[in-house]
């Protein structure tokens, strides 16, 4: 049940009292609210109504366009194809005629234009025809008559191999053991110093044909032989992690065969000669310091590792040689005398931010 206020004495009033438009108490007439219809939706206009005619034929323009520019880059058939199944009956009429010189396709004659057209002309003794050379570029060859620098002939290069082992030295004479040091005096002999243990030291001076380390270098220990003057040097076995090894070899050779753990350092004084890192386990591991000066220089295996630092002073006339220079792991190398020719350097692959460079 609705109930209305009188406007005047504001009595409220049920449905059948305010049924006669006034109050029964005031006889004021009672206001009543006025409802009207919502308005009718608008008409939608059709189609052509909305849109103009010259809006229809704009978009009939852009579609042949489209349709234009699709069929321009649509892949036509090649030239190059054979003959057509309706065609074969022709086919054998093309070849040269009896008595006559059979002549190559005019297809083929452009191929020829164009490939040579687009063969890159090296001048003789170029690095470029050099290189097409060696992996068979197929570049074009100048006129023989063209004028070019004189060629020069490579040369191989080549590393001092080990001395012959299969005759072995006699035994170093009379070493004399003072501390942890070994004094020795036999330049024709041969000294040999087993396993070093963990955290101890060996330290050698004189001179002696050959030094030959048996055993591992274990972790922490230290070898010092700076003044030791030996012409052959041979690191068999591991050196261990934080271990150091301190050698010299004047004009001699040095082999490190087994790996060279974290955290090593190596210091190699061989002028004029030769040190090689030769190992089936990889030469030189993170985080590993190696300083060497030599004439000749040769890592067979990875130099890999983050902080893994090579420093490499070269000799006159020496070479370095490296296979692979991986994972951050950095090359050094310099000459010992800065008016000495450049360095001839025999490199291997170098990827993953690794380092080679020449700091002289």
């Amino acid at each position: 049940m609705s109930v209305e206020w009188c406007a005047q004495c504001q009595v409220p009033l049920t449905e059948e009292e305010a049924a006669g438009g006034r109050c029964l108490t005031c006889g004021a007439e009672i206001a009543r609210p006025v409802f009207e219809a919502p308005p009718p939706p608008p008409k939608v206009p059709p189609f052509f109504a909305r849109w103009r005619p010259w809006a229809v034929v704009a978009l009939v323009l852009l579609a042949l366009v489209a349709g234009g520019l699709i069929g321009a880059q649509w892949p036509r058939p090649s030239a190059d194809r054979g003959p057509e199944p309706g065609d074969r009956a022709n086919a054998a009429d093309t070849g040269p005629k009896k008595g006559q010189e059979a002549k190559p396709p005019a297809d083929a004659n452009r191929k020829e234009e164009r490939r040579e057209a687009a063969a890159p002309v090296s001048p003789p003794g170029s690095a470029g025809a050099v290189l097409g050379a060696r992996i068979g570029l197929g570049m074009a060859s100048p006129p023989a008559d063209a004028a070019g620098p004189p060629a020069v002939a490579a040369r191989p290069v080549t590393f001092p191999g080990p001395p012959d082992e299969r005759q072995p030295l006699r035994a170093a004479v009379n070493p004399r053991y003072t501390g942890n040091e070994i004094i020795l005096d036999d330049p024709e002999g041969e000294f040999v110093v087993d396993a070093i243990p963990v955290g101890q030291q060996r330290k050698l001076s004189g001179k002696v044909r050959r030094l030959r380390v048996s055993g591992n270098i274990g972790q922490r220990a230290f070898l010092d032989a700076t003044r030791l003057q030996a012409k052959e040097i041979l690191v068999e076995h591991t050196v261990g992690m934080d271990a150091q090894v301190k050698l010299n070899a004047p004009n001699g050779w040095v082999e490190f065969r087994g790996p060279i753990q974290t955290r090593s350092r190596l210091f190699v004084t061989a002028p004029d000669g030769t040190v090689s890192f030769h190992s089936n386990v990889g030469s030189l591991q993170p985080d590993t310091q190696v300083t060497v000066t030599a004439g000749n220089i040769e890592f067979a295996n990875a130099i890999q590792g983050w902080n893994t630092v090579v420093d490499v002073t070269v000799t006159s006339g020496g070479r370095l040689k490296f296979k692979e220079l991986t994972n951050g792991a950095r090359l050094h190398y310099r000459r010992a005398d800065p008016r000495d020719a450049a360095v001839a350097i025999v490199p291997g692959s170098v990827r993953a931010q690794a380092e080679l460079l020449k700091v002289d």
